[in-house]
C-alpha cells in the first residue's frame, strides 16, 4: 500500500502568470538505491514536509569549475506518495525496481509564463533532484568504502524529509524525472479560473 500526502486546500494561482502547467513526477526520489554520486537513503528513512513544497529550476550544468546561477522557484509540489519498488518501473531498465527499494512519486504545477517553462514543455529539462531537510547522515571515508560491499558509497542518509525539489539536467537518481500531464486540463489560463482562485501579483522567488 502506498503512503500519500497531499494538500487539502485548492491551489492559489497568481493572476499574472498566464498559465499553469500541471506535471507529475513518476520518480521523485528512491530509498534503498545508490545515487550516481554515491549517496544512499535507508529504506524507511525518508519523509516529506507539509505540502505544498517549492519546485525550482536550475537548467545550467556547471563545468570548468564555475558555479551556476541560483535556482529559481517557478512552481510547487502538491502531492507526494511512497510506493514499494516492485510497483514502479524503472525508466532505465524497463523493469520494476528491486526488493527493498521504495520510490517516491508526486504531482505539482509550474508557472507556464516563467522563462524556464518552455524547457519543460519541450522535454529539454526533466531531471529532478530533491533537497533534504532534518537530515541524519553518515559520511563514509574513501578508504573505508573501498573495503566494503559498496566501494562507491560516500554517504548514508538514515533520516530526512523532502524539503523541496529542483529540475536539473543531471539528476542524482538517473530515474528521477518529470513529465507533463497530457490532458485537456494540463494548461489552465489564470484569467479563466474562478475569481476566488486569484490572488494579487507577487514578485518572483529566488532560492537561496
Amino acid at each position: 500500500m502506498s503512503t500519500t500526502t497531499e494538500t487539502a486546500e485548492p491551489a492559489l494561482v497568481v493572476e499574472d502568470t498566464g498559465a499553469v502547467l500541471r506535471v507529475r513526477f513518476p520518480v521523485l526520489a528512491i530509498e534503498g538505491l545508490d545515487t550516481g554520486d554515491g549517496r544512499y537513503i535507508t529504506p524507511g528513512g525518508l519523509g516529506c514536509r507539509a505540502l505544498p513544497l517549492s519546485l525550482a529550476a536550475q537548467p545550467y550544468d556547471p563545468h570548468g569549475g564555475q558555479d551556476s546561477p541560483a535556482a529559481e522557484v517557478f512552481g510547487k509540489i502538491t502531492k507526494a506518495e511512497r510506493h514499494p519498488g516492485s510497483e514502479v518501473t524503472s525508466p532505465t531498465t524497463g523493469e520494476p525496481f528491486g526488493a527493498g527499494v521504495w520510490v517516491w512519486s508526486g504531482e505539482g504545477e509550474i508557472d507556464g509564463a516563467h522563462r524556464w517553462a518552455d524547457l519543460v514543455r519541450k522535454g529539454y529539462l526533466r531531471g529532478v533532484s530533491i533537497v533534504m531537510g532534518e537530515m541524519d547522515a553518515e559520511i563514509i571515508a574513501e578508504d573505508e568504502a573501498a573495503l566494503s560491499e559498496h566501494p562507491r558509497r560516500r554517504a548514508v542518509v538514515n533520516g530526512a524529509n523532502i524539503a523541496c525539489a529542483t529540475l536539473v539536467p543531471v539528476p542524482a537518481f538517473a530515474d528521477a524525472h518529470l513529465e507533463l500531464v497530457n490532458d485537456d486540463t494540463a494548461m489552465v489560463a489564470a484569467a479563466d479560473l474562478p475569481s476566488e482562485l486569484h490572488t494579487e501579483p507577487v514578485p518572483p522567488w529566488l532560492s537561496s
